[in-house]
């Protein structure tokens, strides 16, 4: 009955989404917009890949994905999220970022963006990418990240194991920061100066310890970048497959985040 009523409810946003579209109301809408949109992905699958398992919020197919990356693209500057600069005043521009570090990320989302010139920013957690796999699936491999890092692309830490840092002490927290921040720089032979908090839980001791070993970190919702604001919390919006498999659901998506949270 739940699915039922989740697939019921998936096609009605989905209905809304193209009444919206073609109504204009969603163009209106985005072009009033400031600021930065900074969208969370976490994996991409190729399109025949069987995503039985995967909760719906992991993943977008790859072709949804070109078409997101396509369109925006088209529209704004897409930066990664230590070169992007907000201002109140500032026109849009984008960031695209991924959660975890999973290898689809290379072997099918960066040939859609390295076509298109698009440099996202891939946050990483230690101990998966050191495996390389877990139950879950496939993960970078440090080489890989080496020669992604030296291809354009932007890594930040995820911490060493992913846990929630809002329930560890703060010691302990900051050592996942800094640990984390350390293998990065390793494998990309640069700073790593953007960090993403597990699940987005963060306090303020969390806070803290962010703003001590990173320039900008990202939470989990809270749409978009409107304001400098606190750089150890930018909002992002997620974005995955069930509520953006079309443009019109894609933009409808965008056009109602809401602003700083």
């Amino acid at each position: 009955m739940r699915g039922l009523r989740d697939s019921v409810a998936i096609a009605v946003r989905g209905l809304e989404a193209r009444v919206a579209a073609l109504s204009g109301q969603t163009e209106r809408r985005l072009a009033r917009r400031r600021g930065v949109a900074v969208l969370m992905y976490h994996r991409v699958l190729p399109d025949e890949t069987p995503a039985s398992g995967i909760e719906p919020g992991m993943f977008v197919r790859a072709s949804t994905f070109r078409r997101h990356m396509e369109w925006i693209a088209a529209r704004w500057p897409v930066l990664p999220l230590g070169e992007v600069r907000q201002r109140d005043d500032a026109p849009v521009s984008a960031v695209v970022t991924f959660d975890d570090g999973w290898r689809d990320n290379l072997t099918v989302a960066w040939p859609i963006m390295e076509t298109l010139g698009i440099r996202p920013t891939i946050f990483l957690v230690r101990d998966w990418v050191r495996r390389g796999s877990t139950p879950a699936g496939e993960f970078l491999r440090p080489a890989e990240v080496t020669e992604l890092a030296a291809s354009g692309v932007e890594f930040g830490a995820h911490t060493v194991s992913h846990p929630h840092l809002d329930r560890l002490p703060a010691s302990a927290a900051a050592e996942e920061m800094r640990l984390s921040r350390a293998a990065v720089e390793e494998w990309t032979g640069r700073p790593c100066r953007v960090f993403a908090y597990p699940y987005g839980h963060h306090n303020a001791e969390t806070l803290e310890a962010a703003r001590s070993e990173f320039d900008r970190s990202v939470i989990v919702g809270g749409g978009w970048w409107t304001e400098p604001g606190d750089l150890a919390r930018i909002p992002r919006i997620g974005i995955h497959e069930d509520m953006s498999s079309s443009i019109p659901r894609f933009t409808r998506c965008l056009a109602r985040a809401e602003g700083w949270p």
